[in-house]
C-alpha cells in the first residue's frame, strides 16, 4: 500500500511549533531511510518508537531535543492513529475495487445469457471472465443441453458429447461445492475429470442446478501456489448460478417452442380438415355440373344416332354425309364440358401441390419485388387507365417467388376486376398494426358485398363471373401462401366502392417453422 508521508509532517508541525524549535520529529522506514520530518545532526535522537498495524512494522518516530516523553507518547498516539485511517481507507479502496470487478464479470456473464439457444458462445465467456476476474484458471463445463440426454464438455476448441455413464462418481457428489486436490488423489472422481480436462489438476466442482433441475457441472482448475479466497469462490457461485439460469430458459424456450409448434401443426390440421370439407363441398357441385353436361349431351348423340340410322335407309346417297351434322354440336358440347373439368381437375392438383412445395427463406427487399410485379403487370394497366402508387414497404424474410405470386395475384385481381366507374386507383403500401407489418392492396373497383368478401379465399368462388376469366382459385392460393408464412389475409370491400386486401407475414423463425411443419 501507498502510504502519503505528507499527512504526518502536519502532525510534527502540531507539536514542534510550540516548542518554539526546541523540539523535532522524524520518521524512518525499515531500510533507515527519512521518510517524513527532517534529521539535525546537533540534535540526537532522544527517543523511538515503532508504528505498528496489525503486528506489522511500518516505520519509526524518531523525536530530538527537548521533548517530553508524554510529548513523544502523544505525537506517537496520533502517527498510529494516521497510519490505521490511511490504511483503512485503503482496504475500502482495495475492497470497492474487487467488488467493481466482480460485479463487472458477472454483469459480463449475465449479457452471455441471452446465448441461451447456442450455449457455446454463453459458456465461453462466462469461463473465460471467470478466468479474467479470479484467481482461477480457465476450466470447462459439463451441461446437458436442451434436447439432450447425454452431456456436452465445453471449453476447449470443439465441444464433445460426454455419457452419462462416464461421469457417474461425478454425480454422485453431494456438495454444490467440491475441491479436489492434484497429485495424489487416487479417488475414482478425480480420475473422471482428469479424463474431462485432459490433465490432473487441483480444482474446484460446481453443480449448475437451480430450484427444478440439474444440468451439469463447473470444472474449474487452479495452480498449487494459488490461494483460493473467498471472493474467488462468490464469483464463482454467482457465475454458476447465471449459467443454471441460462441452460435452464434454454430447456423452458424449448419445450415452449415445441408446444408452439404443436400447437401450430394441430391448427393446420384443423385448417386442412376445414378445406377439405369446403373442397369436397365444392367438388361435389362443381364438377357434377360438366360431369351432367356431358352425360346429357351423349344421350342426345345416342338419339341422334337411332334417329339417323332410320332417316339414312330412305335417303339418297348425296344426302348421307350432310346428316352427320345432327350430332356434332352435342358432341362438341360435350367436348367443351370435358376441357372445363380437366382444367376443374388441373387446378384442384396445384393447389394440393402448394400445401407441399418447399419454401426457401431470405431476407426480402420488398419494395424492389412489388416493383418488379407492377412493371409485369404494367401494360394491363397502362391499357385500363389504371393510376397505381406503392408506399413504404418494409423488408421482412419470407420466399421470393411464393411472395411474389401473393402480390401478383392480388393486383392482377384489382386490375381484372376494376370496372368502368372513376377513379381507377391501385394503392400498394403498408401500415404497423400492434407492432406488426400489415401489408395491403386497395382498389377502386367493382367491390364485393359483405357476404362475398367473407367467402372470397373459399376454392372456386367466382363472384363476378363474367368480368373475367377462371376457376375462382387464386386467392385460396394466395392464402395458403401467407399462411406458409406464419401470417393471415383478409380483406375489406364495399360494392361499388373498391376492396382492400390486407395480410402479414411473420418475420423470421416462426414463418420458417411453421413452413417447415406443414
Amino acid at each position: 500500500m501507498r502510504i502519503r508521508w505528507s499527512e504526518f509532517e502536519n502532525i510534527f508541525r502540531e507539536f514542534t511549533e510550540p516548542a518554539g524549535g526546541a523540539l523535532s520529529f522524524y520518521l524512518e522506514d525499515e531500510s533507515g531511510n527519512v521518510v517524513a520530518g527532517s534529521v539535525s545532526d546537533d540534535r540526537p535522537a532522544v527517543a523511538r518508537h515503532r508504528l505498528t498495524i496489525a503486528e506489522q512494522h511500518i516505520a519509526r518516530l524518531n523525536a530530538c531535543g527537548n521533548a517530553s516523553p508524554e510529548t513523544v507518547r502523544l505525537c506517537w498516539a496520533a502517527c498510529e492513529r494516521e497510519l490505521a485511517h490511511q490504511l483503512t481507507i485503503g482496504d475500502m479502496a482495495d475492497a470497492t475495487a474487487r467488488l467493481w470487478r466482480q460485479t463487472n464479470a458477472l454483469l459480463r456473464m449475465s449479457e452471455s445469457t441471452n446465448l441461451a439457444l447456442e450455449p457455446g458462445p454463453m459458456l465461453s465467456r462466462v469461463l473465460g471472465v471467470l478466468a479474467h476476474a479470479t484467481n482461477l484458471e480457465r476450466g470447462c463445463a459439463l451441461v446437458r443441453v436442451a434436447g439432450a440426454t447425454d452431456y456436452t464438455l465445453f471449453g476447449f476448441e470443439h465441444p464433445r458429447q460426454v455419457p452419462a455413464s462416464a461421469i457417474k462418481t461425478l454425480e454422485k457428489l453431494e456438495d454444490d461445492v467440491t475441491m479436489l486436490p492434484g497429485e495424489g488423489d487416487t479417488r475414482e472422481v478425480q480420475k473422471e475429470c482428469a479424463s474431462l480436462l485432459g490433465r490432473r489438476s487441483q480444482l474446484i466442482v460446481v453443480r449448475i442446478a437451480t430450484d427444478n433441475a440439474r444440468y451439469g457441472y463447473l470444472l474449474v482448475p487452479f495452480s498449487v501456489t494459488t490461494t483460493v479466497s473467498s471472493e474467488d469462490l462468490k464469483v464463482l457461485g454467482a457465475a454458476t448460478r447465471i449459467v443454471g439460469i441460462a441452460v435452464e430458459n434454454s430447456h423452458t424456450l424449448l419445450r415452449e417452442r415445441e408446444s408452439m409448434r404443436l400447437e401450430v401443426e394441430n391448427e393446420m390440421l384443423s385448417n386442412q380438415a376445414r378445406e377439405m370439407e369446403e373442397m369436397l363441398h365444392v367438388v361435389s357441385h362443381d364438377l357434377r355440373s360438366p360431369m351432367t353436361a356431358i352425360y346429357g349431351f351423349m344421350h342426345i348423340a345416342l338419339d341422334e344416332l337411332d334417329d339417323l340410322r332410320t332417316s339414312l335407309e330412305d335417303l339418297p346417297d348425296h344426302e348421307v354425309a350432310t346428316q352427320g351434322t345432327r350430332i356434332a354440336k352435342p358432341l362438341e358440347d360435350g367436348i367443351r364440358s370435358v376441357e372445363r373439368l380437366n382444367g376443374m381437375v388441373q387446378r384442384l392438383l396445384d393447389f394440393s401441390r402448394i400445401a407441399r412445395l418447399e419454401y426457401h427463406f431470405e431476407p426480402l427487399e420488398m419494395s424492389r419485388l412489388v416493383g418488379d410485379v407492377v412493371d409485369s403487370l404494367g401494360f394491363h394497366m397502362r391499357e385500363k387507365g389504371i393510376k397505381v402508387s406503392v408506399g413504404p414497404l418494409p423488408n421482412t424474410d419470407g420466399d421470393r417467388v411464393q411472395v411474389e405470386v401473393v402480390f401478383r395475384n392480388l393486383v392482377d385481381n384489382a386490375v381484372k376486376y376494376m370496372g368502368d366507374g372513376k377513379p381507377r386507383e391501385i394503392e400498394i403500401g403498408s401500415r404497423d398494426e400492434a407492432g406488426e407489418t400489415v401489408y395491403f392492396v386497395r382498389d377502386t373497383g367493382m367491390g364485393m358485398t359483405a357476404e362475398q368478401c367473407g367467402k372470397a379465399f373459399l376454392p372456386f368462388r367466382r363472384f363476378r363471373a363474367d368480368a373475367a376469366p377462371g376457376e375462382g382459385i387464386g386467392l385460396s392460393f394466395v392464402r395458403k401462401i401467407v399462411e406458409r408464412h406464419g401470417g393471415r389475409i383478409w380483406c375489406e370491400s364495399t360494392e361499388g366502392v373498391g376492396t382492400s386486401f390486407q395480410f402479414t407475414l411473420k418475420a423470421g423463425r416462426v414463418g420458417r417453422d411453421i413452413a417447415l411443419s406443414a
